[in-house]
């Protein structure tokens, strides 16, 4: 049998900033908070810059070839408010490949353990390979789910049950072509126990599927779901056994919104974003009401575009509602408004801390706390003022990534992140167990994203299994060669 043998792809691009001060853009945006279980708040917030690099190869005829770029980035943040640190979550943007090209690590959603801010759910990609997005956890399980994920991360605290839209892919083969906007929700175990099992998008059994798209799990009562189906809103009461229409409306065909829960149990808000990226940030909310049996749905709005929106969950009927720099205050579920601060930047998110006096306000270049009662207000954070992009992230878990392109013939590309510089084993077993290869056996000098070739070109059609050993972790993953 041809010998199998692993390489370590090189990178031979070379890299340089241009200028005094590369950073072309910058700004914060997209503001998210929760309570741990201490009750320190924790900050989630976005910082997106664009930044100008100069990157440089040899070609096959031996000559330099050097071209000017623009990289941007779309990092997640986390500010701890008991300690001030600041710390790199999630390095989104733009990565410089081979040959100068370019891929994009993209991450699509991220949702919390309830009370513990370092257990982190995420839909992401990973550095190489954008369209190859899966579900993580911070242990490093995860499940493929395909070219086109969803958005939305739901968490059932009494099931012990992660819920996370399907891919467009997989609910295509379930349903009828010409409803190819519809999707399913996956329900997966928080604890990752059976993510190995539903590994690959193609093999989700019917019993760990919601016929709907989640939309929100009601944090105050864990059996209470809302989801969609084409222009149909669905609510159910036990866990997503079985569903309820509550009506349907043109709002719910145009994408998949965000709920916000109200702590009374009889008001609901629903987010749809039609502009992200400030200043031109806007946004539609729509408030569902049941009143003595009654349903009714409609808009909460303000004079000018509403640019972020929070709630104090202790309070019911409490909403917090900007325009582009100025702070509204509802105490009747959005009925009627009073103005309660004007800034001199534009606003681009807000968290208000449940049973406090404390309003959390995100602008383009300050992250602010303000005291409702007397609208003093701390700084906190302000825009980096430098001439360097932020130093690239350290992961914080060991992870194996689906290898691509998978299905392959006859090779394909393996890669796993390492948190720090430890002792690595990356062995390829047949589906007998037998050992086909051993890509890395050794010490690995470097945290971060590492990458290996295996050749199948001396094996036979099938489903091989690759494991990676590290930090005490055994993850494994399966690819299949096609011939």
């Amino acid at each position: 049998m041809k010998k199998l043998f692993g390489i370590a792809l090189l990178i031979i691009c070379s890299i340089s900033a241009l200028g005094q001060d590369n950073i072309s853009e910058a700004y914060f945006h997209e503001l998210r908070g929760m309570e741990d279980s201490s009750g320190v708040t924790h900050l989630f917030y976005r910082l997106y810059y664009e930044y100008g690099v100069k990157c440089s190869y040899t070609n096959y005829d031996g000559e330099t070839e050097t071209y000017s770029l623009n990289i941007d980035r779309n990092n997640l943040r986390q500010f701890n408010t008991s300690t001030n640190v600041d710390t790199l979550i999630f390095e989104e943007g733009e990565r410089l490949w081979s040959e100068c090209s370019s891929t994009y690590k993209k991450l699509y959603a991220y949702k919390p353990y309830p009370k513990d801010p370092n257990r982190l759910f995420k839909i992401a990609s990973d550095d190489a390979f954008s369209f190859t997005p899966s579900l993580r956890n911070w242990s490093g399980n995860r499940i493929g789910l395909g070219a086109t994920p969803g958005n939305t991360i739901g968490i059932d605290t009494v099931q012990n049950y992660l819920l996370v839209p399907t891919p467009m892919e997989h609910i295509v083969i379930k349903t009828k072509p010409e409803h190819s906007s519809l999707r399913k929700t996956l329900r997966a175990k928080l604890d990752g126990s059976n993510w190995e099992e539903l590994s690959y998008y193609t093999e989700f059994p019917d019993s760990l599927l919601i016929n709907f798209t989640i939309l929100g799990v009601n944090p105050f009562h864990n059996q209470e779901y809302f989801g969609v189906k084409g222009d149909s809103l669905l609510r159910s009461t036990n866990h997503g056994d079985s569903l309820s229409l509550i009506l349907r409306n043109d709002f719910f065909s145009s994408g998949f919104p965000k709920v916000i829960f109200d702590a009374g149990g009889n008001n609901y808000y629903f987010l749809s974003k039609w502009d992200v990226t400030p200043p031109q940030l806007s946004m539609e909310v729509m408030r569902l009401s049941f009143v003595n049996e009654e349903i009714a749905f409609s808009e909460v709005a303000l004079e000018n575009d509403i640019h972020a929106i929070t709630h104090d969950p202790s309070v019911s009927g409490d909403l917090y509602l900007s325009d582009s720099t100025e702070i509204f205050i509802s105490n009747d579920f959005g009925e009627n408004f009073k103005s309660f601060k004007i800034l001199n930047d534009i606003i681009t998110g807000l968290y208000k801390k449940p049973d406090s006096d404390i309003l959390y306000v995100l602008t383009r270049e300050e992250l602010l706390q303000v005291n409702t009662e007397t609208k003093e207000t701390l700084s906190l954070k302000k825009i980096p003022v430098s001439s360097e992009p932020e130093p690239s992230e350290i992961p914080t878990e060991i992870s194996l990534q689906q290898n691509y392109p998978n299905p392959f013939n006859p090779t394909t590309v393996i890669s796993y992140q390492l948190n720090s510089n430890q002792l690595v084993h990356l062995e390829v077993f047949d589906v007998t167990g037998r050992k086909v290869a051993v890509l890395v056996d050794g010490k690995q000098k470097s945290a971060g994203q590492h990458r290996v070739n295996f050749d199948g070109s001396g094996l036979s059609s099938g489903v091989y299994f690759y494991r990676l050993e590290a930090g005490g972790q055994t993850l494994t993953q399966k690819m299949l060669l096609v011939k």
